[in-house]
C-alpha cells in the first residue's frame, strides 16, 4: 500500500487593516474637502472648533479635530505613520480595538494639548505618538506579537518630540507638544497591557488619563478661554452679573484684554448699563480706537 503524501497547509492570510486603510481615507477625504471648501471657516466646518466653543459644549471636536488637516507637509507625515504604524498594530489589536485606541488617544491627545496651551489642537499627530508607544513597547518587550520598532523609527520620534517643544518655545513653529506627549504616553500604557507584570499599574494610567481628559473638558478654571467660555453661556441665558464675574475672571488669567472689554461692553449694554457699557467702550477705545468705533456703531445700529 502506497503512503499517503498530504500536501502542505499554506499559512492563513493575515487580515486586512480596515481601520486603518478607512481612517487614512477619511484623514485624506477631509484635507481634500478643507481644500475644495476654501475660506476662513473651511477646518470649523471640517471638524475643527476653537477651545472657546470646546468649552461651551462641542466636546466632540476634541476627537474630531485629529482628523482635519490644513497644510500639505503634515497631512503627507501623518498618513505616513498612520499606514505604517496601524497596519502593525492592527494585527495586533483587531480593527475594532484599534479603533478604539484611536478615539481615546485622540480625545486624551486633544484635551492634554487644550489643558496646556489654552487651544485645540489639529491633525493626527498625537493618535500617532500613541500608536508609536503602543508598537514600541511591543516591540521591545512582546517580540512574539511580530511588531517590530528599528532604533532610527525611536529615535526620530524622540528627537522630533524634542524638536518640537525647542521650536515651539523659540516661537519658530507651534507644535502640539502637549498632544504628542500625552498621546505616547497614553500608547505605552496600552502597550504595558499585554504585560502581565505591568497591567494593573498600564490601566490605572489609562485610567487616569481618559478621566483627567473628561475633567478638561467640563472644568478648567486656569484656562482663561474656559472663563470665558462661562461668560458666554451666562450671558446667553440673561445672567449678565455672573457673566462680568466670569469676565473679570478670564481677564486675570490672561485673556485678550480688548476682547474682555469689548464683550463686557455688550453685557453692561444688554443689561440695561449705560455708563458701564460707555466705560467699557472708552477702555476699548485705548487700546483699539478702531474696533471700539466699529463696535459703537453696531451697538447703535441694533438700537434702530
Amino acid at each position: 500500500m502506497s503512503e499517503l503524501s498530504v500536501a502542505p497547509e499554506r499559512p492563513s492570510a493575515a487580515p486586512l487593516p480596515w481601520t486603518t486603510w478607512s481612517l487614512c481615507a477619511i484623514v485624506l477625504a477631509i484635507a481634500i474637502g478643507i481644500q475644495l471648501d476654501g475660506g476662513d471657516q473651511a477646518a470649523v466646518r471640517w471638524g475643527w472648533q476653537p477651545a472657546i466653543d470646546v468649552w461651551r459644549g462641542k466636546s466632540w471636536a476634541l476627537v474630531t479635530s485629529s482628523l482635519v488637516h490644513v497644510g500639505l507637509l503634515h497631512l503627507v507625515f501623518n498618513l505616513y505613520w498612520l499606514w505604517v504604524l496601524g497596519r502593525s498594530v492592527e494585527r495586533v489589536l483587531g480593527p475594532l480595538r484599534l479603533a478604539g485606541l484611536v478615539l481615546a488617544s485622540a480625545l486624551v491627545s486633544s484635551a492634554g494639548q487644550l489643558a496646556w496651551s489654552d487651544e485645540t489642537g489639529i491633525g493626527f499627530s498625537g493618535v500617532g505618538y500613541a500608536l508609536f508607544g503602543l508598537a514600541w513597547v511591543l516591540s521591545l518587550h512582546r517580540r512574539d506579537l511580530g511588531i517590530e520598532i528599528s532604533r532610527q523609527t525611536a529615535r526620530l520620534f524622540g528627537v522630533w518630540l524634542l524638536f518640537g517643544m525647542f521650536a515651539t518655545y523659540a516661537g519658530l513653529v507651534n507644535f502640539g507638544n502637549a498632544a504628542h506627549l500625552v498621546g505616547g504616553i497614553f500608547g505605552i500604557c496600552a502597550g504595558f497591557t499585554f504585560i502581565d507584570r505591568w497591567r494593573r499599574a498600564a490601566l490605572t494610567g489609562i485610567g487616569a488619563l481618559l478621566i483627567s481628559a473628561a475633567v478638561v473638558c467640563a472644568w478648567a478654571p486656569w484656562s482663561p478661554t474656559w472663563n470665558a467660555a462661562r461668560a458666554l453661556t451666562a450671558y446667553h441665558r440673561g445672567d449678565y452679573r455672573s457673566a462680568t464675574d466670569w469676565l473679570d475672571r478670564s481677564l486675570r488669567r490672561g485673556a485678550n484684554v480688548a476682547w474682555v472689554a469689548e464683550t463686557k461692553a455688550m453685557v453692561h449694554w444688554q443689561a440695561g448699563e449705560r455708563n458701564e457699557a460707555r466705560a467699557d467702550i472708552d477702555a476699548l477705545r485705548r487700546i483699539d480706537a478702531k474696533r471700539a468705533d466699529r463696535f459703537e456703531r453696531q451697538l447703535h445700529g441694533e438700537e434702530k
